[in-house]
C-alpha cells in the first residue's frame, strides 16, 4: 500500500484522482459530499475517474480501492474519534509546507520524489 502524507491543501486528493484516472480504481471517502468533491475536482483536472464512493456503497469483498482521508473514514464507519492511526504501507508523498504546489508533481515526478527520500532515508539521511 502506498501512503500519500501531508497537510491540509498539500495535493493529496489530487494525486489520489490522478491513481484512480491512472489505474481505475474507484476512491474511497467518508461522505457523498467529499465524493462529490472529488468527482468535481477531477472534472476540473479533466481526469477519468470511476465514480466515487462511499461506507454507504456496495463494495465487494477483494475490490481494489483508493482510500481519500483514511482518518475521517474509521470516524464515520465507527463512530470513534481518532486520535491516532498507523498506515502499513510506503510513503509516497512527504508532508509538505501549503506553500508547495503539488498539484502540478505528477505520478511520475511524485514517485521520483519517494525514491529519492527512500534512498536518503537508507543512506542515513533525515528523510522520510
Amino acid at each position: 500500500m502506498l501512503a500519500i502524507i501531508g497537510g491540509r491543501q498539500t495535493g493529496k486528493t489530487t494525486c489520489l484522482i490522478e491513481m484512480s484516472n491512472e489505474t481505475g480504481y474507484p476512491i474511497l471517502t467518508a461522505t457523498r459530499g467529499m465524493a462529490e468533491s472529488i468527482e468535481l475536482m477531477a472534472r476540473r483536472m479533466h481526469k477519468e475517474i470511476p465514480p466515487v464512493i462511499t461506507p454507504s456503497s456496495y463494495v465487494m469483498k477483494g475490490e481494489r480501492v483508493i482510500v481519500d482521508e483514511v482518518g475521517l473514514l474509521i470516524e464515520c464507519i465507527t463512530g470513534a474519534e481518532v486520535v491516532a492511526a498507523s498506515i502499513d504501507g510506503v510513503a509516497l508523498v512527504k508532508a509538505q509546507p501549503p506553500s508547495t504546489d503539488l498539484a502540478k508533481l505528477g505520478m511520475w515526478e511524485a514517485f521520483k520524489l519517494w525514491r529519492s527520500e527512500l534512498k536518503r532515508a537508507r543512506s542515513g539521511g533525515d528523510g522520510m
